[in-house]
């Protein structure tokens, strides 16, 4: 800890320590010795590079729990559970945040955060925030990177717990940021869809291949698919094997967030988790290459009849196509849950 962070710690520190108050600082080591040294009257732990948001946040929270933190308690005086300091209801000095993270990157995380777990708040990535002991231990937190700023919230509006905001000052830092916009960005984004495929995956996926196998249908009811539609029936084709698979991912993905205790398992998922589901998950997608099999041997017989000529079914052949590789795809997306199931620990009924 050099510079301007070594001297923004005193600042605070100091005064928390003269009214009794222990203060543990995580960052980067720049110290030879003990990981683990005593400073003024402030505990500093050095770990490696990349470590310090989730030393600070779990370690952090664990010595708070160990020592109990009563400077919590003054700040949580309007009976919030949680406080959160808002930089984007307070002041944001010049240089001290990215245009890019100031007007798109956090509003837009902050919207879609908001939106999907039903919260209130303008700033859900700030660093300043307090809870009272009680409220931390109701949080499922595990998490061990970028994520555990979204995790801290949504484990909050989980639990049902008070938030409220408090604007704040943020100056600009004198050591350059160590975020990755894309790509810390995408972590949050991850993060979420691990609490929430159905909305995000699922059903988009689902409404992607309805309207992907009834067009399809629709345009084989019309007639004169290879001379009229084709282009239009191969794109139907494409929006039924797409959204086939996006529906398996997100399906996949909600059985693997409930097994890691993240999201709640709803009706369909506590059915599909169980071994005899799955055998009939199996079951529906050999049916379905069965049936795309039979087209296809539909068309090599047809083939075969005309004296092995040029043979002119290409609706036949992207059935065949669509309904094999959708087969395909329910078998893998069985055989992958029926994986991540196997440590569980539970008998299946």
């Amino acid at each position: 800890m050099k510079g301007g962070v070594e001297k923004r710690i005193h600042e605070v520190s100091g005064r928390l320590v003269e009214r009794g108050h222990e203060v543990h600082v995580y960052g980067m080591r720049s110290w030879d010795g003990p990981a683990t040294i005593e400073r003024d009257g402030v505990v500093l732990h050095g770990v490696c590079p990349g470590e310090a948001l989730y030393a600070g946040g779990r370690r952090g929270i664990a010595q708070a729990l160990r020592f109990g933190a009563s400077v919590l308690r003054p700040l949580l005086s309007s009976g919030a559970d949680m406080a959160l300091g808002s930089r984007l209801r307070g002041e944001i000095q010049p240089g001290a945040m990215p245009p890019l993270h100031r007007y798109i990157g956090n509003p837009f995380l902050t919207w879609l955060l908001n939106q999907v777990f039903a919260i209130r708040i303008s700033d859900a990535h700030t660093g300043l925030r307090v809870f009272r002991r009680e409220a931390l231990e109701r949080m499922n937190l595990k998490t061990g990177g970028m994520e555990f700023a979204s995790e801290m919230i949504i484990e909050a509006a989980k639990a049902g717990l008070r938030i409220e905001e408090v604007p704040i000052t943020y100056s600009a830092r004198v050591a350059p940021s160590k975020l990755n916009s894309f790509s810390d960005g995408w972590r949050h984004i991850r993060f979420m869809l691990l609490y929430r495929p159905i909305p995000f995956i699922t059903v988009p996926g689902l409404i992607f291949a309805l309207f992907g196998f009834f067009l399809m249908v629709i345009f084989l009811l019309k007639g004169s698919v290879e001379t009229s539609f084709i282009h239009s029936f191969i794109l139907a084709a494409l929006f039924f094997v797409g959204g086939i698979q996006a529906l398996l991912a997100g399906i996949n993905i909600a059985v693997y967030s409930a097994v890691l205790g993240y999201g709640e398992a709803g009706p369909f998922i506590s059915w599909l988790m169980n071994y005899h589901s799955l055998e009939w998950e199996l079951l529906a997608g050999i049916l379905l290459m069965a049936a795309g099999g039979l087209v296809g041997l539909g068309i090599i017989r047809g083939w075969a009849v005309s004296g092995f000529g040029s043979p002119f079914q290409i609706a036949n052949a992207v059935w065949a196509l669509a309904l094999f590789l959708a087969g395909m795809q329910v078998v893998f997306s069985g055989i992958s849950t029926s994986m991540v199931l196997l440590n569980r620990g539970e008998e299946q009924e």
